[in-house]
């Protein structure tokens, strides 16, 4: 695939999201030792916000904490977002679960077979738009 073509391609991908944004941090993998370590895209209907992250191969662990840690807390502070809400797999369950020693995030609940791999994790964090 080309450079067009792949702008194509990517463009007409984001273009179904409300928000886009990338994520940098502290990295051995660049140059001057910063760079991007993944993309956070999010649909928002003007109350609740559902980000979904991807994260580049070369993001450790840490990159990918303080990534999301540092989006829900700049998300939060936005006087437009009701609420934050996060739907994670078993497979990150536990990384969501984590993110209570930093920031006020709870569980919301699980639907069982709510995803085809099993079931659908909810977490949630508030926001400050007010009712």
């Amino acid at each position: 695939m080309g450079q067009d073509e792949f702008y194509a391609h990517i463009s007409s991908e984001l273009e179904k999201f409300a928000k886009i944004y990338i994520a940098e941090d502290t990295n051995a993998q660049f140059k001057d030792g910063v760079g991007p370590v993944g993309i956070f895209v999010a649909n928002f209907d003007g109350w609740n916000l559902e980000p979904h992250v991807e994260f580049f191969p070369w993001a450790t662990n840490r990159n990918k904490v303080k990534a999301v840690v540092g989006f829900l807390v700049f998300q939060r502070f936005q006087k437009d977002i009701g609420c934050i809400r996060i739907h994670a797999s078993e497979k990150f369950r536990s990384f969501f679960s984590r993110m209570k020693k930093y920031i006020p995030i709870r569980v919301g609940g699980k639907i069982a077979g709510g995803r085809p791999e099993g079931a659908d994790y909810i977490f949630y964090v508030r926001g400050k738009r007010q009712h």
